[in-house]
């Protein structure tokens, strides 16, 4: 008679080999330019330069590793049919009541942040279909460097050398954590969360020089503050809605490997703008290249097939415990 551990690892081996990344039927996606398609953002399909990757956001990179329905728009006054509702250029709420934009006359922005794209859109106007609340639905938000660098860039920061721009961000942290709670609330069941990277690592903040190392100083400070926080609203929305699946994917620590060791990612650049497959950072210094947004999209990817993997070694323990 094979014993409990035994049974377990017979299953194990047997079942290692079909375990692959939570099977998803469709991703809702949250956020700013690093997620739109076709909102504000409108991609080529093609890439004017020989490419292994195609020209689109992590997200829909990542929908097609899962081998769900391409991610289409949508829409901001009409409902198109599409599941991304991110928006480029979008903050939170918390810092659009700030009156904070990319400049004194486009106010558009200001009405496309996160709680308009999940509360007034998803929740609410656009919600035609029903919300996705299946186990087999994923719900994507990476959002926040905006609303870092909208601080980092205001007068009033400046003058004060950034001493409040480590609360800022970690209320922008509360923001997401709201607009989470809402979607839980829904009965989403499913929802993966991007950290923050370290602004100061972008060349396009890097070629602005605004203070020299103090700024950056403050930059680098403000992503922690805002990772920190996500930290504890993710124990906190745990604990409160214990049949969410909220998974967080360490962007942060990914970026900084990216960077330490370019070469084990296939990078050759990642300290100024560019646009071929060597490069992480697209011209403006800000935004991936493709090839950066295949690294965003084959991370989540690895990250949701090691959750499973997991999960699935659980229910057999669960299981041979039983026996």
């Amino acid at each position: 008679m094979f014993s409990r551990t035994a049974l377990l690892i017979i299953s194990c081996f047997l079942l290692g080999f079909q375990i692959k990344a939570q099977q998803f039927s469709e991703i809702v996606a949250f956020g700013d330019s690093t997620s739109d398609y076709g909102n504000s953002l409108a991609l080529p399909e093609t890439i004017p330069y020989p490419s292994a990757y195609p020209m689109h956001p992590w997200v829909k990179q990542l929908a097609a590793m899962l081998k769900v329905p391409a991610l289409k728009a949508s829409g901001n006054k009409s409902f198109l049919g599409g599941t991304i509702y991110a928006y480029s250029g979008s903050t939170t709420k918390f810092i659009s009541d700030m009156g904070w934009g990319w400049t004194a006359a486009d106010k558009t922005l200001l009405t496309h942040n996160l709680t308009d794209q999940i509360s007034t859109r998803y929740l609410g106007a656009f919600n035609t279909g029903g919300v996705k609340t299946g186990p087999e639905a994923l719900h994507t938000i990476w959002i926040g460097l905006n609303d870092i660098v909208l601080a980092y860039n205001d007068r009033q920061q400046i003058k004060e050398k950034w001493k409040s721009i480590d609360e800022i961000s970690a209320g922008v942290a509360r923001s997401v954590e709201d607009q989470i709670q809402a979607l839980a609330t829904a009965g989403v069941k499913n929802v993966l969360w991007l950290n923050l990277p370290d602004p100061s690592m972008l060349p396009g903040i890097q070629s602005q020089k605004l203070a020299g190392g103090s700024g950056f100083k403050a930059l680098a400070g403000a992503s922690k503050a805002f990772n920190k926080e996500m930290d504890a609203a993710i124990l906190r929305l745990k604990t409160a809605n214990p049949s969410l699946n909220i998974i967080k994917l360490d962007i942060a620590t990914r970026f900084q490997e990216i960077i330490s060791n370019p070469s084990a990612f296939g990078f050759k650049n990642v300290t100024s703008g560019g646009f071929t497959d060597n490069h992480l950072f697209f011209f403006d210094g800000f935004h991936l290249t493709p090839h950066g947004n295949h690294a965003v999209a084959k991370f989540a990817f690895d990250t949701l097939k090691e959750m499973a993997g997991q999960e699935r070694t659980n229910q057999l323990s669960q299981s041979a415990e039983r026996k």
